[in-house]
């Protein structure tokens, strides 16, 4: 009797720290659309999450793109300097068309997102901090996260804030609304819905 209770308390202090593990300790990729109601560029967007207690330098840091196919990642926008993001911040990049509120933080150039792709976020030494590949991205960590359809619409991809999150949940007025997205277990097909209940961008 005694080993099963010492066996109970072992578990009740390791899991806790096991389920804590899972939230990031650094700037995650968040939430992301690659089209929007209109199936065009103006619901383009990319969102990145501070999910630590501490604020993050992102100046100089870049958010880059690769076809679903590709061998190598292309630019999209450059964080100017300057620019930290406090604990459980949110920080945006758009589309230069974005036509949805809030404002971004920064708008990219060039071309936008295919609905099948991979995307990721370098430091200002070029070193990477997180990705996702989607769709049919080839680039995933661990197996690749769900687009969020190939029409219209105004839905999202959305980082999980908890190992249970739903898009319910972690739509307005879910559960989880307002618990951040940095739930991370380096799988982006368990980190990440695709979002039903309606996209949710935020800025710093």
């Amino acid at each position: 009797m005694k080993s099963v209770s010492f066996l109970s308390l072992l578990v009740f202090l390791i899991l806790p720290t096991a389920l804590q593990a899972q939230v990031a300790n650094h700037v995650v990729i968040s939430e992301f659309a690659t089209r929007g109601a209109a199936a065009n560029a103006a619901g383009e967007f990319v969102e990145i999450y501070n999910p630590t207690n501490q604020a993050v330098n992102i100046s100089g840091w870049a958010l880059q793109y690769q076809s679903a196919s590709g061998s190598s990642y292309n630019p999209l926008a450059t964080v100017p300097e300057g620019t930290a993001m406090p604990p459980k911040s949110y920080f945006l990049f758009t589309s230069p068309t974005w036509s949805g509120t809030p404002a971004g933080d920064v708008a990219w150039s060039g071309s936008g997102l295919a609905d099948n792709g991979n995307l990721r976020i370098v430091n200002a030494s070029g070193v990477p901090v997180d990705r996702v590949g989607f769709g049919s991205g080839n680039n995933p960590e661990g197996s690749v996260a769900p687009n969020h359809g190939t029409s219209g619409n105004d839905n999202s991809v959305e980082r999980k804030a908890s190992t249970t999150s739903t898009a319910a949940s972690l739509a307005a007025g879910g559960a989880e609304e307002f618990a951040g997205n940095g739930w991370d277990s380096d799988n982006n097909a368990a980190d990440f819905v695709e979002q039903t209940g309606g996209r949710h961008p935020q800025n710093s």
